[in-house]
């Protein structure tokens, strides 16, 4: 039998095996089962229960956290996989990005990636070249 044993998924994530099961009977998670009737979590249900983590440990609430990954969860059928984008808090607003795409996880509406770093060269270069 393939996948992760409860107590694998819990080490691995930072979870306690309750928290863990929580996401299964919530139904963000549909482990199969294994020989002895636990679960065997596949490595997409850990990297949403990663993600789960990451997003409680950035003080996003657990219901929104939740709502937010139900959501995702669904939308994922078209794309790969969960491990093809990154999500993460902003401030108050739960992020998602794909290659060059960043929107917001709960509206859709999609953000501009204004990254500091890469427009911080060139002002540097700007300002050596004022007399």
């Amino acid at each position: 039998m393939t996948g992760y044993a409860t107590r694998d998924v819990s080490e691995l994530i930072g979870f306690n095996a309750d928290q863990v099961r929580h996401y299964v009977r919530r139904g963000l998670l549909t482990p199969e089962r294994g020989g002895r009737g636990g679960g065997r979590f596949s490595f997409q249900d850990v990297v949403l229960l990663r993600t789960a983590k990451g997003l409680l440990d950035a003080q996003v609430s657990s219901r929104r956290a939740y709502r937010v990954l139900l959501k995702l969860k669904s939308e994922l059928t078209a794309m790969k996989s969960l491990s093809a984008v990154r999500i993460f808090a902003d401030g108050n607003n739960v992020v998602v990005r794909q290659d060059s795409a960043v929107w917001n996880a709960e509206s859709g509406q999609g953000h501009l990636n204004f990254a500091v770093s890469e427009l911080a060269s060139s002002v540097a270069e700007l300002d050596r070249q004022q007399p």
